[in-house]
């Protein structure tokens, strides 16, 4: 497998995959394409194709960088498509429930319709990427709180509302209890993302969606995808890190990191101003 970068002149491979992401959407082709060439053309922004040995579109996958304190830098937001179900037993582009992704779809809706009046009346700047402010962002938590929902922000030093239902859930895995949770994010966009970890009792699993604004200010999916977690850890002190099943070499050419790391007990604000502290010495 190799991994090849896509090109406007591919636009009708990567509609292919898009179109099967969300089977039950009616997609507008045209909006779709300047979609997709704003991709291509954003610095921060990457799509590629996954190939086989005889050039064969197996998947098609794109995402984009951004700064985050709890990745400690830059991170990235990875969403993949891959249908060939021969690649699929390999922990990641697993088979979507149609049922588990229109309970998904229509949370993140739920959510962002929630928040609709701040996202509105809020300053988006006059970039064609909208960023929000941090007091936005938490006003939107501070509202989606209110359905008692675990919500976490990518603002820094903020800490996860209602995050005691994920804890609970972290714990009783630890003592090998199968269950389930949601995470909410809102992401500086105004988008909300939804996580949704599964625990069988031996392996664990995520299901993620995302949800974004329209041009309209109209709530929609970019994106659903269904995971196997290769490993995990809890720590006493609250940090959850885990790393996704990735394409890894022979079948990319690249390595591809799938660590991720989530705050899920609140820091006291002597842990806040610890952390002040030691990011003032890197100064």
């Amino acid at each position: 497998m190799i991994t090849k970068q896509a090109t406007e002149q591919e636009f009708e491979q990567a509609f292919y995959f898009i179109e099967r992401l969300w089977d039950y959407n009616v997609y507008d082709k045209e909006a779709v394409r300047n979609v997709y060439k704003e991709i291509l053309a954003d610095e921060n922004s990457f799509a590629f194709f996954l190939c086989d040995e005889n050039g064969d579109y197996c998947g098609f996958c794109h995402g984009s960088f951004f700064l985050t304190f709890w990745m400690s830098g830059m991170t990235c937001y990875l969403a993949s498509i891959i249908t060939d179900e021969k690649y699929r037993e390999k922990g990641y582009g697993l088979p979507v429930d149609e049922q588990e992704e229109k309970e998904a779809e229509n949370d993140c809706k739920k959510m962002m319709e929630l928040i609709f009046d701040i996202y509105k009346d809020a300053d988006k700047g006059t970039a064609s990427n909208v960023v929000l402010n941090d007091e936005t962002v938490l006003e939107m938590q501070k509202r989606l709180m209110e359905t008692g929902c675990p919500v976490s922000t990518l603002v820094t030093y903020s800490n996860m509302e209602n995050y005691e239902s994920v804890d609970r859930f972290l714990e009783e895995c630890t003592d090998g209890k199968s269950g389930s949770v949601v995470i909410y994010e809102i992401h500086d966009d105004g988008g909300i993302g939804r996580m949704k970890f599964i625990f069988d009792g031996t392996e664990m699993y995520v299901a993620s969606a995302r949800g974004i604004w329209n041009d309209n200010n109209k709530p929609g999916m970019s994106c659903f995808s269904y995971t196997r977690i290769k490993e995990w850890k809890y720590t006493e002190k609250g940090w959850f890190g885990y790393e996704l099943c990735v394409p890894e070499p022979p079948e990319v050419s690249e390595i591809m990191d799938g660590s991720c790391l989530i705050r899920i007990k609140p820091m006291t604000e002597e842990q806040q101003y610890s952390n002040r502290q030691l990011l003032n010495c890197f100064r």
